[in-house]
């Protein structure tokens, strides 16, 4: 219960955050970047690419969370790791199959790894949890 509070509450407060960076990813871009060296179609590019990447930026830090609860269960130090080359290896194929569309492809790939990883470690929490 412990574990699907701090998920609720974690990952509202990183959802919400990733809202806003979406929502005013241009904005945000023009001000910490733009400084008036790029272009506007510079600056589009990058905010669409902060946009795609916001997804997965929460399941990102939602996966830290979820590793941190899965060192806790006794015998899964070995599942952790294949996590991880698994996670290697996915990003590095889904990069290879999008790298064609620039940073929005790597972007794409990125947050779809992320979520995928996330929803794994999850899995394996809850299989590995006692009822």
């Amino acid at each position: 219960r412990f574990l699907l509070r701090t998920f609720i509450m974690v990952g509202s407060i990183a959802t919400m955050t990733a809202l806003v960076i979406a929502i005013c990813s241009t904005q945000l871009v023009q001000l910490v970047f733009a400084g008036g060296v790029f272009g506007q179609n510079e600056v589009e590019d990058v905010a669409r690419t902060l946009r795609f990447m916001s997804v997965g930026m929460v399941a990102m830090l939602m996966s830290v969370v979820s590793l941190r609860a899965l060192f806790c269960i006794d015998g899964t130090a070995k599942i952790a790791a294949i996590l991880g080359l698994l996670w290697m290896a996915i990003y590095f194929f889904g990069s290879g199959l999008l790298y064609q569309y620039g940073a929005l492809g790597f972007a794409i790939a990125y947050s779809v790894v992320w979520v995928l990883y996330f929803s794994l470690i999850v899995i394996v929490i809850y299989k590995r949890l006692p009822n």
